[in-house]
């Protein structure tokens, strides 16, 4: 789905009418079995001169009426920077994680680099970045050349990288959303997100751990106190929590009646998990 690519119906070959379903809804375009949205298919080749509500408004509605076929991954192609698109998005949908892609010239990574901040700070994990025209090989003589001259930027960035892509004629050809139709770039990216994700959103709890969520605050008391009388002395402690759970350290040192504990802390695994550990002096 997309709203400032009106290119994304051009790259994969698919192009309107748009149909709608017995509730006016738009329904996707079928590109060989990948749904796709895009004001590329409601508009003409005009140009769209859409100020920031124009644009919320356009986003709201993809989000909010397009007739999807409850797909399991929905691929949302956002603009650089933090403006409107990127906000509205935050506002309205529960991001599972973010990929963001620029070129490595310092310029385009100060960017992105802003946005990282926009997409942390409203709790979207985000799963890495991918270096794309990375490096351009000569295809009389195979020789690699960089297309940007100086160290990386982008190991500046502090997230994980996800695929080094070149400047190659193999990716300017229309992809079909097949798995023998995709760069092999393509699949390695789909890889490494795909394990992010796992990584992220797969919560590895120790069988011992008091599980917090979806707890009342009364309960939550109570639960801790039960483990933590369960355990040896010198044993860690550990709790999930789907809030942050700092505030059982001092619970935990009313209980010990002690001023400190020998270890303490707090991991948030996703957006939805927090992970504590202690151990008792």
């Amino acid at each position: 789905m997309s709203v400032y690519g009106p290119n994304v119906p051009e790259l994969l070959s698919v192009s309107g009418p748009v149909h709608s379903d017995d509730d006016g809804n738009p329904i996707p375009v079928d590109a060989g079995g990948l749904e796709v949205m895009s004001v590329g298919l409601l508009s003409s080749s005009a140009p769209l001169a859409w100020r920031g509500a124009m644009a919320h408004d356009a986003l709201s509605e993809l989000f909010q009426e397009t007739a999807w076929a409850d797909p399991d991954t929905v691929v949302v192609d956002l603009p650089p920077g933090t403006g409107d698109v990127a906000l509205t998005t935050l506002q309205d949908v529960p991001v599972d994680g973010v990929v963001f892609v620029t070129t490595p010239f310092h310029a385009a990574v100060s960017d992105t680099h802003r946005s990282v901040q926009l997409f942390e700070e409203n709790d979207v994990p985000v799963l890495g970045v991918v270096s794309n025209m990375h490096e351009f090989v000569c295809e009389s003589c195979g020789d690699r050349h960089e297309l940007f001259d100086g160290a990386d930027p982008i190991d500046a960035l502090d997230v994980p990288g996800l695929a080094e892509i070149p400047f190659d004629s193999e990716l300017q050809a229309s992809p079909e959303p097949t798995p023998d139709g995709v760069s092999t770039h393509a699949r390695t990216l789909a890889s490494a997100v795909e394990r992010r994700l796992d990584e992220i959103w797969t919560v590895d709890v120790p069988d011992s751990a008091v599980d917090l969520r979806d707890v009342s605050p009364g309960e939550r008391h109570d639960r801790v106190r039960a483990g933590f009388d369960r355990l040896d002395p010198g044993e860690t402690f550990y709790v999930v929590s789907d809030r942050d759970p700092t505030p059982v350290r001092e619970f935990l040192l009313e209980l010990t009646d002690s001023e400190s504990l020998a270890s303490f802390e707090v991991k948030r695994q996703n957006p939805e998990t927090w992970l504590m550990r202690a151990t008792t002096a």
